[in-house]
């Protein structure tokens, strides 16, 4: 009874985190909808301040100024790849990165439509970063690297990532005091790959942790 209270919980904790996230990546997918609106109005404000500062309409000018100034402190949106889902999750993480001094280095190919649902896509690369970026931060601000690859050929989708760690990974079991909670990621990755007849393998040295995954999309 306890053993299988226990699978009820962590069931319900993954759902429950998937839905948190797939409600963040909406608000994020707004939030960058306006970034690309601003980066296409942008040319038009400044011919009409080039225009004012020529005619010395320096009031004028100085109020769409301002509400530049306040546009542009919108986090950068960068262009990752072509798929909506992968480019919006690899923007938030980015962010992330940057703030904590990590090299990002990526390869990322992936079409706009591909047949794996956006949830499992979410549970997956938000997982495989989630887990790098805690593994990187511990370490050394000169040794802070993270690299993926993520490819999709002919109905599979590849996906390669490096990241440095301190120290050598013996498993993938958590060490954390709150097991119930601390965990569920690699789970809810792993059952996510395994959806779509997927494989998947990790290895690890005294400097780097990679991961590899290969899914179906059929």
């Amino acid at each position: 009874m306890e053993r299988l209270y226990i699978k009820s919980k962590e069931s319900d904790i993954i759902n429950l985190k998937l839905m948190m996230k797939e409600q963040h990546y909406i608000e994020v997918e707004v939030q960058n909808e306006k970034i690309r609106k601003f980066k296409h109005d942008i040319h038009n404000q400044l011919v009409v301040i080039n225009n004012y500062v020529q005619n010395e309409f320096y009031n004028d000018a100085q109020d769409i100024l301002s509400s530049l100034i306040k546009d542009v402190d919108i986090a950068t949106y960068y262009n990752f790849s072509q798929n909506r889902v992968i480019n919006t999750l690899i923007n938030v993480k980015y962010n992330l990165m940057k703030k904590e001094f990590i090299i990002f280095e990526y390869n990322i190919k992936v079409p706009s439509k591909i047949s794996i649902l956006d949830k499992d896509l979410i549970a997956i690369i938000s997982n495989i970063l989630d887990n790098a970026i805690e593994a990187t931060v511990k370490c050394p601000l000169s040794n802070r690297k993270i690299s993926m690859n993520i490819l999709y050929y002919n109905g599979a989708l590849v996906i390669n990532s490096k990241n440095s760690i301190q120290k050598m990974v013996v498993d993938l079991e958590t060490h954390k005091r709150n097991i119930l909670e601390h965990g569920l990621g690699l789970k809810s990755l792993f059952g996510c790959v395994n959806q779509y007849n997927g494989v998947y393998n990790w290895q690890s040295n005294n400097s780097e942790f990679e991961i590899n995954i290969i899914m179906c999309d059929q």
